[in-house]
């Protein structure tokens, strides 16, 4: 049991006298605060270093397709922008055929919503309508 409050005093005052050290150093008291108002200015403070810029940010290509690559137009760090060929391949003739039958299946969906949006849409107003 005296074990417990020789530590417990122990361990009190080496608190203590961490804050007081902290409230008490030579450091707090030579600290000085300027409070602005908050405005839109320009920037007035410049770092200049010397060094190598490495840009950081990579973008994975992955075309829709497997194949060959028969020319590549774009290399490390150049310059691209969207819509920019980067590469040229040739379809694995296979994978172009899959590929074909399923735009044909897409557009023939396309064709199909357009037919019908226009009833959809009546029907859907027909039904507000009822409701209301």
């Amino acid at each position: 049991m005296k074990k417990r409050i020789v530590i417990a005093c122990i361990s009190v005052c080496c608190l203590a006298a961490v804050l007081l050290y902290f409230v008490f150093s030579s450091t707090a008291r030579d600290a000085s605060f300027r409070i602005h108002r908050v405005q839109h200015g320009p920037i007035s403070e410049v770092l200049a270093e010397t060094g190598t810029i490495q840009f950081v940010r990579t973008v994975m290509v992955k075309p829709t397709i497997s194949g060959e690559v028969r020319h590549i137009h774009a290399d490390v760090g150049d310059r691209v922008s969207a819509g920019d060929v980067l590469a040229v391949i040739e379809p694995d003739p296979s994978q172009s055929l899959q590929l074909s039958r399923q735009r044909a299946r897409v557009d023939g969906a396309r064709i199909d919503l357009s037919e019908v949006t226009p009833f959809l849409w009546t029907v859907h107003h027909l039904g507000f309508r009822l409701c209301s």
